[in-house]
């Protein structure tokens, strides 16, 4: 028994797998997408973290500085000189 080729049942056939191909290269695009977005985001937070680390070490280092400075100035400034007692 030969069958009869159904050209409809072909074109459906690769009508279902062209749509199939379209909603897998969408998705494919949007789990691009987000993972983009995921990595730009990553990438921010890196930065915005490593800049407040930069800066908070470059102010203890600053006020380190600073305080060394003001301990050399401060015992000149309370110095205080007592009469002697008399015996």
């Amino acid at each position: 028994m030969a069958r009869d080729y159904d050209y409809q049942e072909e074109y459906d056939d690769e009508a279902y797998r062209r749509e199939y191909r379209r909603k897998r290269r969408i998705r494919n695009r949007a789990i691009a997408v987000v993972v983009a977005v995921i990595l730009v985001m990553a990438l921010a937070a890196g930065g915005f973290f490593g800049i407040h680390y930069l800066m908070s070490a470059l102010s203890e280092k600053k006020q380190a500085q600073e305080a060394i400075i003001q301990e050399g100035e401060q015992p000149s400034e309370q110095i205080t000189i007592e009469a002697p007692e008399g015996n």
